[in-house]
């Protein structure tokens, strides 16, 4: 993907392509960066921290 300038020098324009077996997931992932950005990677995340908040605990944790 190559940003091009638009026309009158505004903002650059970007263009994707899929072919007939892109898998819909792959499109969905891309469409969804555009439409939602990923928070600033100075943001910290945990992915376990809804488990936790829901009090999950592993398979065969004895606590």
């Amino acid at each position: 993907m190559d940003p091009q300038p638009c026309c009158g020098g505004g903002p650059a324009r970007l263009g994707a392509s899929f072919g007939a077996r892109t898998p819909v997931e792959l499109i969905a992932a891309f469409t969804d960066a555009l439409t939602d950005p990923a928070p600033a990677a100075s943001t910290p995340s945990d992915p376990y921290e809804p488990l936790r908040q829901s009090a999950w605990q592993p398979p065969g944790h004895r606590g």
